[in-house]
């Protein structure tokens, strides 16, 4: 008899096949993740969670004469990234499979990964709403709570001032992440950059609209319609223990297809929350 190739043979492929449609569907649909920094790397199997070290920076001092030197101290912490296990499932009946004019299955398959990239950058979004409270702003104009040059002004100059952020190191980009309420208020300022101008569109991000004393103006619905927030790169850590993956099983008592979606993952305000500045109504001004 001849050898055949059939479903049980080509199933590796197939499910790798698969995995592979929801990465792609998460590296498209993510926007806050590309934005932060990823120690997925740094994350192995065994433990239960991964510290980011910390450390306080050395200050120069006089030396008098005939006077022995003081010896700086260091201090080292960590920033801890608690992994957490989560998973999209869904079923699919045989009868509503055929009779479908819609491709179900890959529908469902796009879904999963688009909802897996959504929690992701939920986890994410969570972590920079956590500022340090002094980096807790409310509106210049608290009447209207709409965003201003001067909000802006008072954002960047507190990430340079406590948070040490550089706007001058293109490998550590800062952004703005506004919220489409916000969007109208800041394409009226003239101060705006659009991004059809900063040459290839190709490295534009999703929602990326333009930039503004040098933050990348980012429009994401995850926030409220009084949300804006302003942070480096390294403001957040996000890493994942067990990348995105897809898997699938036949389930015969119901006669369906099972596909389940998980990873696991988490996210971690870094610097203390002085590399992130939330700007909200209720905060203090």
């Amino acid at each position: 008899m001849a050898n055949e190739i059939g479903i049980a043979e080509a199933g590796s492929t197939r499910q790798a096949l698969v995995s592979s449609i929801v990465q792609e569907v998460i590296a498209e649909k993510a926007q806050l993740l590309p934005l932060v920094t990823d120690y997925s790397g740094q994350a192995q199997p065994g433990s239960l969670s991964l510290g980011i070290p910390r450390r306080d920076t050395f200050a120069a001092a006089t030396k008098s004469e005939n006077t022995a030197v003081s010896n700086s101290e260091m201090t080292f912490s960590v920033d801890t990234i608690t992994f957490e296990h989560k998973y999209v499932s869904a079923k699919i009946e045989d009868m509503a499979r055929v009779q479908s004019s819609v491709d179900i299955p890959s529908e469902v398959v796009k879904e999963i990964g688009e909802a897996m990239a959504r929690e992701a950058d939920a986890l994410i979004l969570a972590q920079l709403k956590l500022a340090q409270a002094s980096h807790l702003k409310a509106y210049t104009d608290a009447t209207n709570d709409d965003i201003e040059l001067a909000d802006v002004i008072s954002m960047r100059t507190l990430l340079r001032s406590n948070g040490k952020v550089h706007f001058n190191d293109p490998a550590k980009p800062n952004f703005l992440l506004v919220s489409p309420e916000q969007e109208g208020y800041l394409l009226s300022l003239q101060n705006l950059i659009d991004a059809s101008k900063y040459g290839d569109s190709s490295v534009i991000m999703n929602g990326e609209i333009g930039s503004v004393f040098g933050l990348r103006v980012i429009v994401s619905d995850l926030l409220d319609a009084d949300e804006c927030i302003a942070f480096a790169k390294d403001s957040v850590a996000f890493a994942a223990q067990q990348q995105f993956k897809l898997e699938f099983d036949r389930d015969l008592a119901n006669l369906a297809d099972f596909y389940v979606g998980s990873g696991l993952f988490g996210a971690k305000v870094l610097h203390a929350g002085k590399r992130n500045v939330f700007l909200a109504d209720g905060h203090t001004a």
